[in-house]
């Protein structure tokens, strides 16, 4: 399967689940058998000149526009558990998942 035909597929992996956290806010879950690299959700929208709540600055002036369903698990972390790939514009896993849990996809 190309990196195309992965993009056309899905914005989030079927590894992990959207979910709620007990105190209101979204977040991922891990699913046992992710792992480290894999991709957790494509970005495959539109470019803009212009940075909107749910777009993701790729260069100047240009912005890939997300949606709530993909871009509503990304925050700012020291210690981040995903990263931007921007090869592909995929959100990608930086471990191994060893079990099930819940764990927000921050950058």
């Amino acid at each position: 399967m190309t990196a195309n035909q992965i993009r056309l597929e899905t914005a989030l992996s079927s590894k992990v689940q959207a979910s709620l956290r007990p105190d209101g806010q979204k977040c991922l879950c891990a699913k046992p058998d992710l792992g480290k690299d894999e991709i957790l959700i494509t970005y495959d929208g539109p470019i803009i000149d212009h940075p909107t709540r749910y777009s993701i600055q790729i260069d100047d002036h240009k912005h890939i526009e997300g949606t709530p369903e993909s871009n509503a698990y990304l925050d700012h972390s020291c210690a981040p558990n995903a990263y931007v790939d921007w090869a592909g514009v995929y959100l990608r896993a930086l471990r191994t998942s060893p079990l099930a849990k819940r764990s927000p996809a921050i950058l």
